[in-house]
Order: C-alpha cells, then structure tokens, then sequence
C-alpha cells in the first residue's frame, strides 16, 4: 500500500512496532506515534488530490496469467505464459483436499466447522503460484491469477 498511496512509505513501520510490541499488554502513543497518525490523518484527508499512475502499482505487463478456484472438493486452475513470460506449455493444475480438512468446511450442513470456503480459495492461490514458481522462474516476474474471492485477494 505505500507504493499506491504517496509519501506513505515509511508509516507503517511505526505503527507496526508498537503493533508487535509483545513486552506490553498496552500500546504507547509516544510522540513518534502520534506524529505518525497524524501523517495518515493528513493523508486520508489529501488522498483524491494525490493521484497514481497505474504503472507505479504495477510496473510491468503480467509474464503469467491465469485463474485459481476451490471447493470442498479441493482446488485447481491453469496457467499461460504471456508475451513476457516463458513456460514450456499451458499447465493446468488439480489438487483434492485431504479428507479430514474438506470435513472442516463450514456449511449449512457442518456449522461447526473450522475452515471457510474464503481459507479453501486462499488455498489455491498459495498453491497455484507454487505450482508456477516449480515449472518456471518467476524472479521479477508478474502474474496475473483471476480469483472469485474479495477475502482471499485482500489477504494476498
């Protein structure tokens, strides 16, 4: 995020300390804190003024493109290369979850369960990008994965 919004690029570490601070049950405002809260509060404020070019979010055309999707059954999706990437062919990918963690599925039927359908599609793009990351080298490389889950692209 301190890429998409201006002069935001050292902020979070502050907060981030005082965050993690596990010697206190407390979190300390010191000046340092305060002073950086009221750099995001000036910030929210001027956030419409300060426009971004897309190419500082993302610098360069994606090298591989492709979608993930996941179920109770388990996981899959497939992967092309673009003009900027090299893959020897397309890949498709398939993978069925364990059957004591499909189990865990919260539904209708199984309200006690302990896993979301949005940790399920999560899933997929952690093993999707690993799936490419075995079949190609993917230093500095840009990917483009299609995904049906707002909670599992928030959390990426």
């Amino acid at each position: 995020m301190g890429v998409a919004i201006r002069s935001a690029r050292f902020l979070f570490s502050v907060l981030q300390h005082v965050l993690t601070d596990s010697s206190s049950r407390r979190l300390r405002i010191t000046p340092l804190v305060k002073s950086a809260l009221l750099d995001w509060l000036h910030l929210s404020a001027t956030l419409t003024s300060l426009t971004v070019p897309i190419t500082a979010l993302v610098p360069k055309a994606p090298s591989y493109a492709g979608a993930v999707d996941a179920s109770s059954n388990g996981c899959g999706g497939f992967w092309i290369a673009t003009a900027y990437g090299v893959l020897p062919h397309p890949m498709a990918f398939h993978w069925k979850f364990p059957v004591n963690i499909a189990a865990q599925l919260i539904s209708a039927v199984n309200p006690s369960g302990t896993v979301t359908n949005s940790d399920f599609e999560l899933a997929a793009l952690v093993l999707g990008t690993a799936v490419l990351q075995h079949h190609t080298n993917t230093y500095a490389a840009t990917a483009y994965a299609a995904l049906d889950n707002t909670s599992a692209v928030s959390w990426c």
